[in-house]
Protein backbone atom coordinates (compact mmCIF):
# COMPACT_ATOMS: atom_id res chain seq x y z
CA UNK A 1 0.00 0.00 0.00
CA UNK A 2 1.25 3.66 -0.95
CA UNK A 3 0.14 6.84 -1.35
CA UNK A 4 1.74 9.15 -4.08
CA UNK A 5 1.96 12.64 -3.00
CA UNK A 6 0.22 15.38 -4.57
CA UNK A 7 2.79 18.02 -4.01
CA UNK A 8 4.73 17.83 -7.25
CA UNK A 9 7.89 18.69 -5.22
CA UNK A 10 10.66 16.76 -4.18
CA UNK A 11 10.69 17.47 0.22
CA UNK A 12 14.37 19.63 0.94
CA UNK A 13 15.60 17.90 2.94
CA UNK A 14 16.19 15.07 -0.31
CA UNK A 15 17.16 18.06 -2.58
CA UNK A 16 21.28 17.66 -3.72
CA UNK A 17 23.47 19.60 -1.15
CA UNK A 18 25.46 21.00 -4.21
CA UNK A 19 23.00 22.24 -6.40
CA UNK A 20 20.00 22.66 -3.61
CA UNK A 21 17.78 21.21 -5.81
CA UNK A 22 16.21 18.09 -6.52
CA UNK A 23 18.37 14.93 -7.92
CA UNK A 24 18.43 14.57 -11.81
CA UNK A 25 20.30 11.37 -12.26
CA UNK A 26 20.67 7.97 -11.14
CA UNK A 27 23.74 7.74 -9.86
CA UNK A 28 24.46 4.07 -11.57
CA UNK A 29 23.21 4.38 -15.42
CA UNK A 30 23.01 8.36 -15.47
CA UNK A 31 18.99 7.86 -16.41
CA UNK A 32 17.51 11.24 -16.22
CA UNK A 33 14.52 11.68 -13.91
CA UNK A 34 11.13 12.01 -15.43
CA UNK A 35 7.83 12.64 -14.31
CA UNK A 36 7.26 8.74 -13.98
CA UNK A 37 10.87 7.69 -12.98
CA UNK A 38 10.98 5.71 -10.04
CA UNK A 39 13.79 6.37 -7.72
CA UNK A 40 15.31 6.14 -4.28
CA UNK A 41 17.47 9.07 -3.09
CA UNK A 42 19.45 7.58 0.21
CA UNK A 43 21.43 10.95 2.38
CA UNK A 44 24.10 10.55 5.45
CA UNK A 45 24.38 12.91 7.83
CA UNK A 46 26.70 13.71 10.56
CA UNK A 47 26.17 16.10 13.51
CA UNK A 48 29.88 17.43 14.69
CA UNK A 49 30.90 19.29 18.38
CA UNK A 50 29.22 22.31 16.95
CA UNK A 51 25.91 21.18 16.40
CA UNK A 52 25.86 21.36 12.41
CA UNK A 53 25.00 18.70 10.27
CA UNK A 54 27.02 17.61 7.74
CA UNK A 55 26.06 15.57 4.50
CA UNK A 56 28.32 12.42 4.61
CA UNK A 57 26.90 11.07 1.36
CA UNK A 58 23.64 10.99 -1.00
CA UNK A 59 22.90 9.70 -4.33
CA UNK A 60 19.54 9.29 -6.12
CA UNK A 61 19.23 5.51 -7.77
CA UNK A 62 16.72 4.50 -10.49
CA UNK A 63 14.73 1.30 -9.60
CA UNK A 64 15.93 -0.16 -12.36
CA UNK A 65 19.31 -0.27 -10.89
CA UNK A 66 18.31 -1.01 -7.45
CA UNK A 67 18.97 -4.79 -7.89
CA UNK A 68 22.28 -4.35 -9.23
CA UNK A 69 23.20 -2.52 -5.67
CA UNK A 70 21.80 -4.91 -3.62
CA UNK A 71 23.21 -7.59 -5.77
CA UNK A 72 26.18 -6.77 -4.36
CA UNK A 73 25.27 -7.97 -0.77
CA UNK A 74 25.04 -11.71 -0.14
CA UNK A 75 22.22 -13.53 0.21
CA UNK A 76 22.92 -14.82 3.43
CA UNK A 77 23.63 -10.45 4.44
CA UNK A 78 20.16 -9.62 2.54
CA UNK A 79 18.62 -12.08 4.80
CA UNK A 80 19.87 -10.80 7.93
CA UNK A 81 19.16 -7.48 7.24
CA UNK A 82 15.42 -8.45 5.89
CA UNK A 83 14.67 -9.88 9.39
CA UNK A 84 16.58 -7.01 11.75
CA UNK A 85 14.24 -4.86 10.01
CA UNK A 86 11.23 -7.28 10.23
CA UNK A 87 12.02 -7.65 14.00
CA UNK A 88 11.85 -4.31 14.83
CA UNK A 89 9.56 -2.77 12.74
CA UNK A 90 5.96 -3.23 11.15
CA UNK A 91 5.79 -1.14 7.72
CA UNK A 92 2.30 -1.80 7.24
CA UNK A 93 1.35 -0.75 10.71
CA UNK A 94 3.56 2.29 10.90
CA UNK A 95 1.60 3.39 7.05
CA UNK A 96 -1.73 2.46 8.41
CA UNK A 97 -1.55 4.95 11.49
CA UNK A 98 0.35 7.25 9.38
CA UNK A 99 -2.84 7.39 6.97
CA UNK A 100 -5.75 7.51 9.60
CA UNK A 101 -3.51 10.65 11.08
CA UNK A 102 -3.55 11.98 7.62
CA UNK A 103 0.42 12.76 7.93
CA UNK A 104 2.07 13.15 4.66
CA UNK A 105 4.83 15.56 5.80
CA UNK A 106 8.05 13.61 4.53
CA UNK A 107 9.28 15.78 7.22
CA UNK A 108 7.43 14.63 10.15
CA UNK A 109 8.11 11.01 8.53
CA UNK A 110 12.38 11.41 8.88
CA UNK A 111 12.31 13.23 12.34
CA UNK A 112 12.67 10.35 14.28
CA UNK A 113 14.68 7.17 13.97
CA UNK A 114 12.03 4.36 12.63
CA UNK A 115 13.72 1.35 14.62
CA UNK A 116 14.53 3.28 17.85
CA UNK A 117 12.52 6.19 17.56
CA UNK A 118 15.32 8.81 18.93
CA UNK A 119 14.53 12.24 17.19
CA UNK A 120 17.29 12.78 14.21
CA UNK A 121 18.02 15.73 15.91
CA UNK A 122 19.36 14.07 18.70
CA UNK A 123 21.27 11.84 16.43
CA UNK A 124 25.15 11.90 15.88
CA UNK A 125 24.82 10.02 12.47
CA UNK A 126 21.72 9.13 11.10
CA UNK A 127 20.75 8.30 7.55
CA UNK A 128 17.69 9.45 5.19
CA UNK A 129 15.83 7.12 2.60
CA UNK A 130 12.65 8.19 0.62
CA UNK A 131 11.11 6.65 -2.83
CA UNK A 132 9.89 8.98 -5.47
CA UNK A 133 8.16 8.70 -9.01
CA UNK A 134 9.87 12.11 -10.77
CA UNK A 135 9.19 14.66 -8.23
CA UNK A 136 6.27 13.34 -6.21
CA UNK A 137 7.13 11.33 -3.10
CA UNK A 138 5.71 7.63 -2.56
CA UNK A 139 4.47 7.25 0.86
CA UNK A 140 4.74 3.88 1.69
CA UNK A 141 7.35 1.56 3.17
CA UNK A 142 9.58 5.01 2.76
CA UNK A 143 10.31 7.60 3.82
CA UNK A 144 12.02 6.88 6.92
CA UNK A 145 15.23 7.77 9.04
CA UNK A 146 18.05 5.05 10.49
CA UNK A 147 19.99 6.39 13.44
CA UNK A 148 23.86 5.72 13.65
CA UNK A 149 23.37 3.06 16.18
CA UNK A 150 21.18 0.99 14.38
CA UNK A 151 23.14 1.40 11.75
CA UNK A 152 26.31 -0.03 13.19
CA UNK A 153 23.56 -2.97 14.39
CA UNK A 154 22.86 -3.46 10.58
CA UNK A 155 26.78 -3.06 9.67
CA UNK A 156 27.44 -6.51 11.76
CA UNK A 157 24.95 -8.65 9.92
CA UNK A 158 26.84 -8.13 7.07
CA UNK A 159 29.46 -10.99 6.07
CA UNK A 160 33.44 -9.11 5.24
CA UNK A 161 32.53 -9.69 1.28
CA UNK A 162 29.55 -7.58 1.60
CA UNK A 163 30.63 -4.92 3.54
CA UNK A 164 33.84 -4.81 1.29
CA UNK A 165 31.38 -4.48 -1.66
CA UNK A 166 29.29 -2.08 -0.04
CA UNK A 167 32.47 -0.04 0.83
CA UNK A 168 33.65 -0.37 -2.70
CA UNK A 169 30.25 0.71 -4.32
CA UNK A 170 30.39 3.74 -1.75
CA UNK A 171 34.30 5.09 -3.46
CA UNK A 172 32.58 4.53 -6.54
CA UNK A 173 29.48 6.86 -6.04
CA UNK A 174 31.18 9.34 -3.77
CA UNK A 175 33.77 12.04 -3.83
CA UNK A 176 33.87 13.23 -0.45
CA UNK A 177 35.48 16.90 -0.02
CA UNK A 178 39.02 16.28 1.45
CA UNK A 179 38.04 18.95 4.42
CA UNK A 180 35.85 16.83 5.73
CA UNK A 181 37.40 13.71 5.81
CA UNK A 182 37.45 13.30 9.83
CA UNK A 183 33.70 12.87 9.45
CA UNK A 184 33.88 10.25 7.29
CA UNK A 185 33.03 6.87 9.14
CA UNK A 186 35.45 4.21 7.81
CA UNK A 187 33.32 1.36 7.98
CA UNK A 188 29.57 2.71 7.33
CA UNK A 189 28.72 1.89 3.70
CA UNK A 190 25.54 3.08 2.00
CA UNK A 191 22.76 -0.11 3.04
CA UNK A 192 19.95 0.74 1.21
CA UNK A 193 16.43 -1.40 2.65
Amino acid sequence: MFILDTNDKVPKPFHADLTGAPMTNCVLCDCEFEEFTDYLIEKSFRRVNSGVVHTIFEYAICLDCVPAMQGRMSKESQENITAYFESKVNIQQRFSTQFELNQFDAEKWIDHCLITNNPTDQCDEFQIYGQFKGNRMVFGAFPYAISGQVLDEMIGLLSAKSLDEMNGFKDQIISPDPTLKELFPTNRPPILI
